[in-house]
């Protein structure tokens, strides 16, 4: 999300601190004009929403963090002062009286959830030919130490409706008569989902995989991509479905077509059977090739069955974060071959 933000900077600013949840910016010179902060607001409150709508559409990690994401909001606080530069043990940082209130400016007296603040001194005073959206109240706050501060914000309310529509993922493509098995597992299912959606733990439990290649700085969501290795073939897979209930958890995902194999949908389906005990359903859905379906369908049943009994052993290792821990071993020698199968 700050990443987001920082993208979208257009007025040359640069970053002095990222503080927690919000990134403090300066740029030295001239004053930006107003027009030039409104274009930068617009910018950054647009980049931001995208990026709560995309992740809110293809998240696939369901804890408390990462399922309330959509309520996160933004705020603008714009200064224009003074600062010190300081350099401490090769880290930069800005000090001195203006940079102490734009920080005081954070605790205000405005009402709004989403809102741009410029302080009194930090704009010109030409309040025409303002964006749609601007609709300037005056509002001040007293600080210990500083005094009385006055202010002008407004809402960011009016930018929603210029937040684009979000492209629609992949469809899962189902066929009538999938290949199909089950196991019951004895965990919770937010444990079992947890477990089945690590890209790590798959090498594991997946019989005939010998790795998982992917971009492990990314968080895996809906179209993430992932390669599984396999001794005489690579598929290529795609995340592109997750529902989330309180009783039931599903998980998709495609795989390119390849020599050996026609492309396929994957979907894993959770039920619960109480707090400690669930139900996984796998279903494989072949799209197009008959001929490749009928050859490799039994051995692909088998395949799934021998994978479903490893999974569930694995799995019931409670808890399931300290199974994880305990497989890194394995799991940093599977990495260690990433280059082997790479190719």
């Amino acid at each position: 999300m700050l990443e987001s933000i920082i993208d979208n900077n257009i007025l040359g600013l640069k970053v002095a601190e990222i503080e927690g949840d919000a990134v403090f910016f300066y740029r030295k010179g001239q004053m930006p004009s107003a027009q030039e902060l409104y274009q930068q607001t617009e910018q950054m409150y647009i980049a931001f929403h995208q990026q709560l709508m995309l992740y809110e559409r293809d998240r696939i990690c369901s804890c408390g963090a990462c399922s309330t994401v959509n309520n996160l909001k933004i705020k603008f606080i714009s200064h224009y002062g003074d600062v010190v530069e300081r350099t401490i043990y090769n880290h930069f940082q800005l000090m001195g009286s203006d940079v102490t209130l734009v920080h005081k400016l954070l605790k205000n007296n405005i009402n709004e959830n989403e809102y741009l603040l410029f302080s009194d001194n930090d704009h010109d005073k030409k309040l025409n030919n303002l964006p749609y959206w601007v609709k300037f109240e005056s509002e001040s706050s007293e600080y210990l130490g500083i005094g009385k501060v006055t202010y002008r914000f407004t809402s960011l309310k009016g930018l929603k409706k210029q937040i684009p529509v979000l492209t629609p993922r992949r469809k899962f493509e189902s066929i009538d008569n999938p290949i199909s098995t089950s196991i019951s597992i004895n965990v919770g299912i937010v444990d079992a989902f947890t477990f089945l959606t690590d890209l790590d733990s798959k090498a594991l439990w997946m019989n005939g995989l010998k790795n998982v290649k992917y971009k492990p700085e990314r968080i895996d969501r809906i179209g993430t991509l992932h390669d599984c290795i396999l001794p005489l073939n690579t598929l290529h897979f795609e995340s592109i479905e997750n529902s989330i209930s309180n009783d039931q958890m599903i998980y998709s995902e495609y795989a390119e077509a390849s020599v050996l194999f026609p492309a396929f949908y994957q979907k894993f389906i959770l039920n619960k059977i109480d707090e400690n005990n669930c139900k996984l359903k796998v279903e494989i859905h072949f799209k197009g090739s008959f001929i490749k379906e009928t050859m490799i369908r039994v051995g692909m049943k088998n395949v799934l069955k021998g994978s479903l009994k490893k999974f569930k052993k694995l799995c019931e290792k409670e808890p399931v974060s300290e199974t994880v821990e305990q497989l890194k071993p394995e799991l940093r020698r599977l990495r260690a071959n990433k280059n082997k199968y790479a190719k």
